[in-house]
């Protein structure tokens, strides 16, 4: 039989991670109560000391209270996953500008955790589970280095990190529950407590088959995240520098495209007040309300939905979507796949082209979006655009 020590350090981090976030995000916190107390009631409860008995009687109380008052359904893996990865990309921007301290260990610790509870949903995606163990290992390796009075190492990817057999026994701490001693009680069978967790069902993922047309199975794999995403000159997006906790819009003024692998994109984007340089890291396409857009869920589906609020006052921003099949469900960017139709056309040869650019002040707009791109040093493009200024000029 396990002790109390090791029973409350077994359930203690989902429940404290389910107080902070009660108040923000209710159904996040009603999984990770959930989640401690399924994982406690697989110890089998005869092996459960008196003071968690009691402590999971109370969780069961207060999650049949909060069940009636949340709406709960399929969509809800995504929704955890949506903010897991929230919350590990906060720290995990932080880490790579050269921010790390206590507070992003700590977030990094957390992230491990809220990507834990998504277990109850089925296993987790290849690519969450290489960040769980990114997460728990880096947030011992800044802890390490804190503790040692050195700046900690910058990160590597997460598909680079070093595990080692400490790290491992780290991982198995922040995620693991203590195993039953060999030669303990035979499985027994379900008394009152663990017969209550029957009516807390997990909503169950959306299958492929449940989605119609309207669906797009990814065959023999789950999805994976896009590679860096490519922008294009005059597109809006949002922008957010080092150091800031939300972004600005923006617009794609000019390209420099990547040399090499060492050498990626470099991208000028036009703000309110000034013209700023960075990788595509610090964009995301700016989604409007209403667009139309894929949604890849964590169960290996693609479903078309429509873009319904951005909250884009934290970085990276999280989409509400009206998926398919009529329900809604939040998400994020890595999830997202816009249906726009690329860069825009230039002005060509064709006199067609240049009937809608005719009329008052026509040619006067081409000349300084010429003179725009000069700035930029777009030779090719101040000359279409100039070209096309004195046609509309010397024609009658």
């Amino acid at each position: 039989m396990s002790t109390l020590q090791e029973q409350k350090k077994l359930i203690l981090p989902f429940l404290q991670r389910a107080s902070e976030v009660a108040r923000a995000e209710p159904k996040i916190a009603y999984y990770c109560r959930l989640y401690a107390v399924s994982q406690a009631v697989s110890l089998g409860v005869s092996n459960l000391v008196p003071d968690i008995k009691d402590l999971l009687n109370t969780l069961l109380a207060s999650l049949e209270h909060d069940k009636k008052a949340l709406e709960l359904g399929p969509d809800d893996a995504i929704l955890c996953e949506t903010f897991a990865l929230t919350v590990f990309g906060r720290a995990d921007r932080a880490d790579r500008v050269g921010q790390a301290d206590k507070n992003t260990a700590l977030t990094y610790y957390a992230a491990s955790i809220f990507m834990e509870i998504i277990n109850q949903f089925g296993e987790l995606a290849p690519e969450t589970l290489l960040k769980q163990r990114f997460a728990a290992w880096r947030a011992a390796e800044i802890r390490r280095a804190l503790a040692e009075g050195r700046v900690p190492d910058p990160p590597p990817s997460a598909a680079q990190a070093p595990v080692t057999e400490e790290d491992e026994a780290l991982l198995a701490s922040l995620t693991s529950m203590p195993s039953v001693p060999q030669g303990g009680a035979e499985p027994e069978a379900k008394n009152e407590l663990s017969s209550q967790l029957d009516d807390f069902p997990v909503p169950p993922r959306h299958d492929a088959g449940e989605l119609g047309g309207q669906a797009r199975p990814i065959s023999g794999m789950v999805w994976t995240p896009p590679p860096p995403r490519a922008f294009y000159t005059f597109q809006k997006v949002l922008f957010c520098p080092e150091g800031a906790s939300a972004p600005a819009k923006g617009t794609v003024a000019r390209v420099s495209p990547a040399t090499s692998a060492q050498v990626p994109a470099k991208y000028f984007v036009a703000l309110a007040g000034s013209i700023e340089a960075c990788g595509a890291e610090a964009l995301v396409p700016d989604l409007a309300t209403g667009e139309n857009v894929l949604v890849h869920t964590p169960g290996g589906v693609t479903m078309d939905a429509t873009v319904a609020a951005v909250d884009s006052s934290r970085w990276p921003p999280s989409y509400a979507v009206r998926l398919a099949d009529g329900t809604y469900s939040t998400t994020s960017i890595e999830r997202i796949e816009a249906l726009g139709t690329g860069p825009p056309g230039m002005p060509g040869d064709g006199e067609e082209e240049l009937e809608g650019l005719k009329g008052e002040g026509a040619s006067d707009r081409l000349t300084k979006t010429a003179t725009s791109a000069l700035s930029f040093e777009d030779v090719r493009t101040a000359v279409r655009y100039l070209n096309d200024a004195l046609r509309l000029l010397t024609q009658p």
